[in-house]
């Protein structure tokens, strides 16, 4: 199982950090509805929910992370301009999915569960790394509601999501592992999960041990090392 980390090590990461955490942003606006049925289209309250994300809160977002010097990793639909990284839609891979990436040259995958920290994905030949990510920091089972579309009609408070956000990062540092944040800018970028982000982010930056990076740079530093160790 190369690259695991075991419950009892920690994992080596750049400097004197023993953990990571990545954020990242899935900006699916429509397309995560339409992908639903198409018929939401015509729904127009619906459709500009999901508007909000890459009209207020990616700026809103952008805004955020500047004010920290901070890069993350947007996952957009469709073509993008760089395409060094991927994650399916709603996480639901193929066995197909990492040998075609590996096959068109992408870097890394961002869709599977089964790791606390990178792999390297063995499936292709060993080429494409995995950052696994897990439901528990994600966004959308605590922000995402729409009546007869998804949700449950529990809306969670921000400050109870970055508490738990923040339990999971802890623990997942203590095995020195990768914690992968997905959100969503028509969820996270509201006014009130923006501010209680930025309350999250700073407790990562006053943890001097802890990687706060963008997927790309955990990517590439897991390769590097995996080179090196030859």
């Amino acid at each position: 199982m190369t690259g695991h980390t075991s419950a009892g090590g920690r994992r080596p990461w750049p400097g004197a950090c023993t953990g990571a955490v990545a954020l990242t942003f899935d900006v699916d606006a429509r397309s995560v509805m339409l992908a639903a049925d198409p018929a939401y289209a015509d729904r127009a309250s619906l459709m500009s929910h999901q508007d909000y994300g890459p009209a207020v809160g990616v700026p809103r977002l952008l805004n955020v992370l500047g004010d920290y010097g901070l890069g993350a990793t947007f996952f957009v639909p469709g073509a993008t301009a760089e395409p060094a990284g991927y994650r399916a839609p709603w996480w639901e891979a193929t066995p197909r999915t990492r040998p075609l990436l590996a096959e068109y040259g992408f870097t890394y995958d961002s869709s599977f569960f089964d790791a606390d920290a990178p792999y390297a994905a063995q499936d292709c030949g060993g080429e494409l790394v995995e950052l696994p990510v897990c439901w528990a920091l994600d966004d959308w089972e605590r922000y995402a509601f729409w009546p007869d579309v998804t949700g449950d009609g529990r809306i969670d408070r921000p400050s109870s999501v970055v508490e738990a956000w923040w339990e999971e990062i802890q623990a997942i540092h203590a095995i020195g592992g990768l914690a992968v944040l997905t959100m969503h800018p028509f969820l996270s970028g509201r006014p009130s999960r923006a501010s209680a982000l930025r309350k999250l982010i700073e407790r990562c930056l006053d943890s001097p041990d802890l990687w706060l990076t963008a997927l790309d740079n955990v990517a590439r530093w897991f390769r590097d090392r995996s080179v090196e160790k030859g």
